[in-house]
């Protein structure tokens, strides 16, 4: 693979020339590849250098012999700074045979369905899932720094200690039949996501976004909802929430009776 160089510019001349492999002369001058500058123009004009050219490869020579214009030598080419390659797999589906050969590492994932996987405490560092299917998975404290999730679907799924907050994007993606106990959502956008039918006892969604979030039939003992935007969130069916309308925002948000009367503890008005 040939690179291209940008200008280069005038060099001194090594303290060591090496003597010509061929003849033995001493008289020997260095090879200088690159797109040149004007003083690498003088300098081979002086007889100083030869310009060899503007791209270099492996087997490019270092050196020429002025005495019987033998080049020799070999100039290594410039070690060029890669971007990590990312692979993509797509339509694939992933059985519990399959667990421990999946990397996940940056990788991206598309329509992919990951079908009773045991993946719990596997780190998913930078994976990007979009439009993907977990179907009955384990995936218990699984590590989601940089992860982004959209347009997937987790069913039956155990997802509990999940610290969600540090993922990069969740977006458009409904946990239905879910263990999320003990879980994380601090600060994320989550609008338009659904947690249904799921259970998220002690699953902190403190600043969170949820407007227009679906909370359907799930059971939210000791959630903790605070400083959250819920404007149109739908709780209907939703059991055992506290939400103050004190520290959230509520307008036009969905709850269905008898439980929507624990919205008054909030406000500190007691109801016997």
């Amino acid at each position: 693979m040939k690179v291209s160089r940008a200008h280069t510019k005038a060099k001194p001349r090594p303290a060591r020339i090496p003597p010509c492999p061929g003849c033995k002369s001493t008289d020997v001058i260095p090879i200088v590849w690159g797109l040149p500058g004007p003083d690498l123009e003088d300098q081979e004009a002086a007889g100083e250098l030869v310009l060899g050219g503007c791209c270099v490869d492996d087997d490019s020579p270092g050196w020429h012999c002025r005495g019987c214009g033998r080049e020799f030598g070999k100039i290594a080419a410039p070690r060029v700074p890669t971007r990590k390659q990312t692979t993509v797999t797509t339509d694939v589906r992933f059985g519990a045979s399959d667990c421990a050969t999946i990397v996940f590492d940056g990788g991206r994932f598309e329509d992919c369905l990951f079908d009773h996987c045991a993946l719990q405490g596997r780190d998913l560092r930078g994976a990007k899932f979009i439009d993907c299917a977990f179907d009955t998975c384990d995936l218990a404290v699984v590590g989601v720094v940089d992860c982004t999730f959209l347009r997937s679907r987790f069913s039956g799924c155990r997802l509990s200690g999940v610290n969600w907050s540090l993922a990069r994007t969740l977006e458009s993606v409904v946990f239905d039949g879910c263990q999320l106990n003990d879980g994380t959502f601090l600060g994320l956008r989550l609008s338009a996501c659904e947690f249904v039918r799921c259970v998220a006892c002690a699953t902190s969604f403190r600043d969170a976004i949820l407007s227009r979030a679906k909370f359907c039939e799930s059971d939210l003992s000791r959630a903790e909802f605070v400083n959250c935007d819920l404007r149109g969130a739908d709780f209907r069916g939703a059991l055992n929430y506290v939400i103050s309308p004190a520290d959230n925002r509520l307008e036009k948000a969905r709850f269905s009776l008898p439980e929507a009367i624990t919205l008054l503890t909030g406000l500190g008005i007691v109801v016997d």
